[in-house]
């Protein structure tokens, strides 16, 4: 039985690359002080904790989702994403708890 190497196929145009250019992931991956992550402030989550006790971990409606944010200076969208990400938390603790 033959042994076949896995090897990548040798192509010259790609093997060269220019001084001083970048490849793709360089471009793509901030850096530490590029990043765009902001965690919630202890106030911020425990808003929404306060809001997702009231609305039975159920997520709140649009206008309550805009007022939310503006309340707490976030997008509707990171609103949207707590409560999802944290009702499937919730649900999730609850099957363990079993």
């Amino acid at each position: 039985m033959a042994s076949i190497k896995n090897t990548p196929a040798k192509n010259p145009a790609s093997s060269k690359q220019s001084k001083g250019s970048t490849t793709k992931k360089e471009l793509t991956t901030p850096g530490k002080d590029q990043s765009s992550r902001h965690r919630k402030k202890s106030a911020e989550k425990g808003r929404l904790w306060e809001m997702f006790r009231l609305l039975d971990g159920k997520e709140p409606d649009r206008v309550q989702r805009a007022a939310l944010a503006e309340e707490l200076g976030l997008s509707e969208t990171q609103i949207y994403k707590w409560f999802f990400d944290t009702k499937k938390k919730v649900e999730q603790d609850e099957i363990y708890a079993r």
